[in-house]
């Protein structure tokens, strides 16, 4: 008698660890079941070129190009006022929404106009950070054009600053 109602103990606390656990994500699981999410994870065998980074590989990546003046290019994929505001130096702005929004296909003459370097240029493109999903975007077109070695800064430009490594522009 004993074992039984400890397993109906057992069984209610699980229930209402459960129905607790959807309470408290319940916005997050709507925009999963919108489809939310669906653009931000990339198809390794389709997109074999692309690789999320850590904040110390991207430190890595932009501490050889201030040293030896050759690298990787960093892309921020954020608007024009965000990247007047502040970005990586040396970085290059290509808005993607500003390609998405224009009457040219995205492999159009804004995007190649922006990507005039070899395709094996190591690349990373990051956004404002957290749930943004603009770099993950931009990526997918670069790579749509060719490029071979593309890298997503994870916790983007929100991670860099919070770091204090060096910034570049009006903030």
């Amino acid at each position: 008698m004993d074992a039984r109602k400890t397993s109906r103990e057992i069984l209610l606390i699980i229930i209402l660890s459960c129905l607790l656990g959807v309470a408290v994500n319940i916005s997050l699981l709507r925009r999963f079941v919108a489809g939310e999410f669906r653009q931000s994870f990339i198809d390794e065998r389709e997109y074999a070129g692309i690789r999320f980074i850590s904040l110390a590989e991207a430190e890595d990546l932009f501490a050889r190009k201030i040293q030896t003046g050759e690298g990787a290019v960093f892309i921020d994929s954020r608007s024009r006022q965000d990247f007047a505001a502040g970005h990586i130096p040396g970085a290059l702005n290509v808005p993607v929404g500003e390609l998405k929004n224009e009457r040219k296909t995205p492999s159009g003459e804004a995007l190649s106009a922006a990507l005039s370097f070899p395709v094996d240029q190591v690349l990373v493109v990051y956004c404002e950070g957290g749930d943004c999903q603009t770099s993950v975007a931009l990526a997918t077109l670069i790579h749509e054009r060719g490029f071979t070695d593309i890298r997503i800064l994870s916790g983007g430009w929100e991670e860099w600053v919070a770091a204090g490594l060096p910034e570049e522009g009006s903030s």
